[in-house]
């Protein structure tokens, strides 16, 4: 009932860091004081706004490559919300880094499940009073199919397990530019130092912005 009120003292968190460390922290979103279902849904969402495409036309054939694999990302966090054991209601997180996306929940196995039962994808409801109505509302299916799809696109290693948490680890395709840097960048004009700082600043910077503040043509 605490987990599902529209006014609780759960938040869940979405951290960002600049690098492949936690050393710098340059954004904090929570998603909490609500029902968790809008928190894990809002949570999911603001994720998908940063799964860039990067098109390669070299090769005379267009290929389109995601930034990462959004279905192993998708089943990672419904199962941290709904696995979670929320006894001392210490909620899952998700760590964005320069080169990956790390999604952490605590509590463990569930009781009685097996490490190889486990990646095989036997589903074992810690809560099943909160998997039920994840379930009826599509955010979880006793399918099991959750952990072999992030196997299959990740292999066994992007997903830690120890006696307190487990962790999904889930790799860039590429440097999103978000997580670009203008140390990385050299030779450019002050118009086009003013657009990166303006796209570390907001990675949602609309092009009519960028051509207000440069004065560049939209081209």
């Amino acid at each position: 009932a605490e987990l599902l009120s529209d006014n609780n003292l759960l938040s869940l968190k979405v951290v960002r860091f600049k690098g492949k460390d936690k050393l710098n922290l340059v954004q904090r979103k929570e998603y909490g004081h609500q029902c968790l279902l809008l928190g894990v849904t809002q949570a999911m969402d603001y994720i998908k706004t940063l799964n860039e495409t990067n098109v390669d036309l070299s090769g005379g054939v267009r290929k389109d490559t995601s930034l990462f694999d959004f279905s192993s990302f998708a089943e990672a966090w419904k199962n941290a919300c709904v696995y979670n054991s929320w006894i001392d209601m210490t909620p899952p997180a998700i760590y964005i880094y320069d080169d990956r996306l790390e999604i952490v929940s605590y509590g463990g196995l569930p009781y009685g499940l097996t490490l190889e039962e486990f990646y095989k994808g036997s589903s074992h409801p810690i809560n099943k009073a909160l998997w039920s109505i994840f379930n009826s509302l599509d955010l979880a299916k006793q399918t099991g199919h959750g952990v072999p799809t992030i196997i299959s696109h990740y292999g066994k290693e992007a997903i830690a397990v120890s006696e307190n948490f487990i962790m999904v680890t889930i790799p860039f395709s590429f440097k999103p530019t978000w997580a670009l840097s203008k140390n990385t960048i050299k030779g450019l004009s002050k118009e086009q130092d003013k657009i990166v700082k303006m796209i570390e600043e907001n990675p949602y910077t609309k092009i009519n912005e960028m051509i207000k503040e440069t004065c560049l043509s939209a081209s």
